[in-house]
């Protein structure tokens, strides 16, 4: 079976966007990239409230024949030859890779939940989406995108980066 997955990619560490491009890069070699967003510059969020350098986001649709946890299982290997450590929740990292959606699925377990949880709360996530699916209907709500981005309170600012891909 083929599924359309979103995908989130960030980075704050490093040649952020070599990273994100060398990501894509393997990405590829796991289905067909149908589009990816431009690069979208933020501030990080954190929890300990300190200057973090800033991330880089995009994100990107795949059509792949990967089940959702072998592709989790795709993306945390990619992370880890990016040389991704995890320690604590939300540092910093040279590379960050989410499932967004996978099909319209709803799913929740211990190691994965489909749509991401944070969607909704993060602008780094929506504006990139809607950049490449302007038209995508969230499947727990059935709401609009343009709907979703309009009550998110994530009002940190996210801007494309001049000189993007």
């Amino acid at each position: 079976m083929k599924a359309t997955v979103y995908i989130a990619l960030g980075a704050n560490l490093g040649d952020r966007k070599a990273f994100l491009e060398a990501a894509l890069l393997q990405l590829e070699k796991h289905g067909a990239l149908v589009s990816v967003s431009s690069f979208y510059e933020s501030e990080a969020h954190t929890l300990d409230h300190k200057v973090h350098p800033a991330y880089l986001n995009a994100v990107c649709c795949l059509i792949t024949k990967l089940s959702p946890f072998e592709l989790l299982l795709v993306l945390q290997e990619i992370e880890a030859n990016a040389g991704r450590i995890r320690k604590i929740r939300w540092e910093n990292r040279v590379l960050d890779l989410d499932i967004l959606f996978y099909n319209d699925w709803i799913l929740a377990t211990q190691t994965l939940k489909i749509p991401h949880p944070e969607i909704q709360n993060r602008n780094f996530v929506l504006l990139p989406l809607q950049e490449i699916a302007p038209s995508f209907i969230f499947p727990q709500t059935n709401k609009t995108l343009s709907e979703i981005i309009k009550s998110c309170p994530d009002k940190t600012e996210c801007v494309p980066l001049k000189d993007n891909r």
